[in-house]
């Protein structure tokens, strides 16, 4: 299946800092007041080196987004980042200890931390937040919520970097080609269905779909935020009618005469934006900031708010975070938290989030910033991004990817036309079930 893999990243939380004053006697003059927490954790006095495993970025997006700002604030610090030969989270973790390379800060997704999680790589960041005065409430409202749900009870395991959504981009020329009036903000998945309708046709031999959508992001971070796992059975519940009813009605665009694509195409960036082909195409935030970054002139395009069910008109998807954790063997612990502290600093924050990362922070002053470093996007409709409000964090599970996995390719079967709705999620809740079985047998 040829999906677009989530990629991009983003990082940038405000740290609110409470100072502690001395008072002398009443008969006494002022005694000198303590160091000020916040200086406490702007400052990394000894040379030290920490291991990061920061996976999936490429050197100069790592190098952007973690190296040169911790080098900046940190000059003494070390950071050393470890590159298994395996891609993904779990993998390289394994890899990792296996070779005694334990890391003592590393980056994770809600995709991966539940494979993560049996690891024992997790520490608990509490009495670290508490240290330091790190006000929880200077993240995005939903945030906290979401980092309380992965976590332990009692427990927070993970700080976020970057957050992510989804928006309809659109090619505007495929519209004034044929005719047909450019998509708005908050349209429902109906009219969007009846939109893509008047853009499928095949002229001069070649076939143009108007609609297509990446399936992952829908299903884990689903605007109706439908619990995936039963946590009391470990039972996936995507053949449930809630799961049937959902995906019923999202999946109705393929049901547009000439708009279901191959297995080959399903999900496809590429038809979107290099074979354009496609003339709305439901992306997240990284499959934008490649659009953005087209040689010029390529493509005329635009943006708009991702479809929304006509009973939930304001709600986008629920949060979807990336984390930052530190393993419970680290010896650095302190300083770990300090360089995730100094990555959701106001200076950092802004900085990224106008390279297109979307901030974590709920100071609107910041996120109204997004995507202000790239001179190309420029007269679009850049509000779209932050113009729909966040549906309720799910229930959790750490089994939750082996259910994803398993209800996206029942998606793409269900799309290609090989099985039907209820006989593919059936299946494939049974072959999820059948690996959440062998994680809890093995103890994994």
């Amino acid at each position: 299946m040829n999906l677009v893999k989530l990629a991009s990243i983003s990082t940038a939380v405000l740290i609110a800092m409470q100072v502690t004053i001395g008072c002398a006697s009443e008969s006494a003059a002022p005694a000198a007041s303590p160091e000020p927490k916040s200086n406490l954790l702007d400052t990394i006095s000894e040379p030290i080196t920490l291991k990061a495993y920061i996976p999936t970025l490429d050197d100069a997006k790592y190098k952007q987004y973690f190296a040169d700002p911790i080098a900046k604030k940190f000059p003494n610090v070390n950071l050393v980042r470890l590159s298994p030969k395996a891609t993904t989270g779990k993998a390289g973790m394994e890899e990792l200890i296996a070779q005694g390379e334990t890391p003592d800060l590393f980056y994770t997704t809600p995709a991966w931390f539940g494979k993560q999680k049996p690891m024992e790589v997790f520490d608990d960041l509490t009495p670290l937040i508490k240290k330091y005065n790190f006000d929880l409430q200077r993240l995005q409202p939903t945030l906290p919520v979401q980092m309380k749900a992965y976590s332990d009870p009692g427990k927070i395991e993970f700080m976020p970097v970057s957050r992510e959504t989804l928006v309809l981009m659109y090619n505007k020329g495929l519209f004034d080609r044929f005719g047909v009036p450019y998509p708005k903000d908050k349209m429902t998945w109906e009219e969007v269905r009846v939109l893509a309708g008047k853009l499928t046709r095949n002229e001069e031999g070649k076939t143009y779909r108007g609609l297509d959508i990446t399936p992952n992001f829908l299903i884990h971070s689903n605007q109706r935020s439908i619990p995936l796992v039963d946590n009391k059975t470990n039972t996936p519940l995507i053949a449930s009618n809630a799961w049937t009813d959902y995906l019923s009605e999202l999946l109705k665009i393929y049901e547009v005469p000439g708009n279901r694509p191959t297995s080959k195409n399903f999900g496809s960036l590429n038809s979107f934006f290099k074979d354009q082909d496609v003339a709305m195409y439901v992306g997240h935030l990284a499959h934008m900031d490649t659009v953005a970054r087209l040689e010029k002139g390529l493509m005329d395009w635009d943006l708009v708010t991702m479809p929304v069910f006509k009973d939930l008109p304001n709600l986008g998807t629920q949060e979807y975070t990336r984390l930052l954790a530190i393993t419970p063997t680290s010896k650095n612990k302190d300083a770990a938290f300090k360089v995730i502290a100094h990555l959701l600093s106001d200076e950092v924050q802004l900085e990224q989030n106008k390279s297109g990362v979307m901030t974590v922070l709920k100071d609107d002053a910041i996120k109204k910033q997004i995507f202000k470093d790239l001179k190309d996007l420029d007269g679009k409709n850049i509000n779209a991004i932050t113009a729909l409000e966040t549906a309720p964090t799910k229930e959790t599970s750490i089994h939750m990817d082996y259910v994803v996995t398993a209800a996206v390719r029942a998606v793409e079967a269900i799309v290609t036309g090989s099985t039907d709705l209820n006989t593919a999620l059936r299946k494939e809740a049974d072959v999820a079930k059948g690996n959440i079985d062998q994680v809890i047998k093995s103890g994994q």
